[in-house]
């Protein structure tokens, strides 16, 4: 079992069959390895083996993790610089999902001074 990917994952661990070196016919070996992603990864297993023949036989899959990195950000800006005592000042606030592929829920700005 070859894996080929970024970053440093666990070593694969074999369960499944009846432990010998020979993967029998119907027999099913599982390997596990894992990995903490910081990006979205694409990892590649290949798995080749030999009959009795000596020939050779080899597949490979893929699959694909995408990494949610979430992000917010908020502007607040006020319609007036300078104001009367007594005078209203409007504020607004923008906020924005600066994340990448990640959606937002329960958004809620608040202020400080807001009644």
């Amino acid at each position: 079992m070859t894996r080929h990917h970024r970053g440093r994952p666990s070593p694969p661990v074999k369960t499944g069959g009846n432990q010998d070196a020979l993967l029998e016919k119907g027999e099913i070996w599982t390997y596990e390895c894992s990995q903490n992603l910081q990006n979205t990864t694409t990892n590649i297993a290949t798995a080749t083996g030999k009959d009795n023949l000596n020939t050779e036989v080899t597949d490979t899959d893929t699959v694909t993790v995408k990494v949610l990195k979430p992000g917010i950000k908020v502007v607040k800006t006020a319609n007036k610089s300078e104001v009367k005592p007594g005078d209203p000042v409007k504020y607004t606030f923008v906020v924005t999902n600066t994340g990448t592929d990640a959606l937002l829920k329960d958004v809620s700005p608040a202020d400080d001074k807001a009644r």
